[in-house]
């Protein structure tokens, strides 16, 4: 179960440029794109333009990337501070809703890790529209699984399993996508989840 979830936060931080077309930063999306496709991309050097950037969505997408960073290393107040920094380059564009994506998707890890679980749902819910929008079901099968395990450690399991039910229905239509050798019962998420009786 942990390599599926592995899979898809990866492919979640991978992908996140789907979600910022509107008001796109060049760079973070050319960034994003040489990572995926070049074994020998520098990702250390590539996010010092980013740096250079001091206002707008490229600026946010630094801080964006800063705060991955500190969050993959439990660094969890430094990943607060990269994000509320994010939040406020973000809220001095006009861009819509949708550019607010990877800052929703991110708060909500955050205050999950640390046991902020009510605000851990409301950036879930927040970012859920977004990622139904976006028309990638990966994407939706991330904010669901986000959304189903917040209420289980909220001990509301009852409306977990609703959204996990609905991410089981994604992973099983998507199935060919991922690869066959991907295998998935309905008890492993109930396991993920910790849902008595499996």
């Amino acid at each position: 179960m942990k390599n599926i979830i592995s899979f898809l936060f990866i492919w979640v931080i991978s992908h996140g440029e789907l979600f910022a077309q509107d008001c796109a930063c060049k760079t973070a999306l050319d960034i994003r794109k040489q990572q995926r496709t070049n074994d020998r991309f520098d990702l250390q050097s590539s996010l010092m333009a980013l740096q250079k950037e001091k206002a707008g969505t490229c600026a946010a997408s630094y801080q964006e990337w800063l705060a991955e960073s500190f969050f993959l290393r439990n660094q969890f107040d430094s990943a607060k501070e990269s994000l509320d920094k994010a939040y406020q380059l973000l809220s001095r564009t006009s861009c819509n809703e949708k550019s607010y994506y990877n800052y929703y998707r991110l708060m909500s890890s955050l205050n999950f890790s640390i046991g902020e679980f009510t605000k851990s749902l409301e950036y879930s819910l927040k970012a859920l529209p977004l990622a139904e929008e976006s028309g990638d079901q990966f994407e939706e099968a991330v904010c669901l699984l986000q959304v189903a395990q917040t209420f289980n450690k909220m001990k509301e399991s009852g409306k977990g399993i609703e959204y996990a039910r609905k991410v089981l229905d994604i992973l099983e239509k998507n199935k060919r996508a991922i690869g066959e050798s991907f295998s998935f019962h309905p008890s492993c998420l109930c396991v993920f989840l910790e849902i008595p009786g499996y």
